[in-house]
């Protein structure tokens, strides 16, 4: 019965320690920096093939002209008798590289015309690609936006004063750790040579 129960309770601890080592380094995340880039490149890793995600979440708003105004993606609401569209960018939303330069990367988080976000590399090598604004505003699907970081809700940016300043400096990149030590590997078999 001992030897059982010390079976059970050892096989228990294995299995336990198995999936914690699943999660750690199968699912766990890191920032996106120069340094990662690299060793992607070095491994022959197309930046088109890695799953992104952004580090923090991010809200757009716009005013709208109108009610009549033609809304892509997000929500409508009425304040202070205004229309304002909200779209939201949950934190760790899978995203998918469309565009690259050796200083940008252009990551798209839903299907659409220009609905790529805009990373850039800092100047620092350890810092991740941060998204890129003109001053707090970003384009996004032809309509200028306000970019909003880390708000835990809409009636968080509500409440905002206005001409308060919203910054996307610590906005960046994550890709899972994994995905660093995949390699591309060739295979192909020598047919050999016969003498006539």
């Amino acid at each position: 019965m001992k030897k059982t129960y010390l079976l059970l309770l050892t096989l228990t601890v294995f299995l336990s320690s198995c999936n914690l080592y699943k999660k750690v380094f199968h699912t766990a995340k890191t920032p996106f920096t120069s340094r990662e880039r690299k060793q992607l490149e070095s491994n022959e890793i197309s930046l088109e093939m890695v799953q992104f995600y952004n580090d923090k979440k991010i809200i757009l708003k716009r005013t709208l002209d109108s009610a009549g105004t033609n809304i892509k993606s997000g929500e409508v609401q009425l304040e202070n008798g205004k229309y304002i569209n909200y779209v939201t960018l949950e934190k760790e939303t899978p995203g998918k590289c469309v565009s690259f330069t050796d200083s940008t990367v252009s990551v798209t988080f839903e299907e659409g015309d220009n609905t790529q976000l805009v990373f850039m590399r800092p100047p620092n090598d350890n810092l991740p690609y941060a998204l890129h604004t003109n001053n707090g505003e970003i384009n996004y699907q032809g309509s200028k936006y306000r970019l909003h970081v880390n708000a835990a809700s809409i009636d968080n940016i509500k409440s905002k004063t206005k001409g308060s300043k919203y910054s996307s400096a610590n906005t960046g990149l994550l890709i899972k750790k994994n995905v660093l030590y995949s390699k591309k590997i060739q295979k192909r078999v020598m047919k050999g040579q016969k003498i006539k």
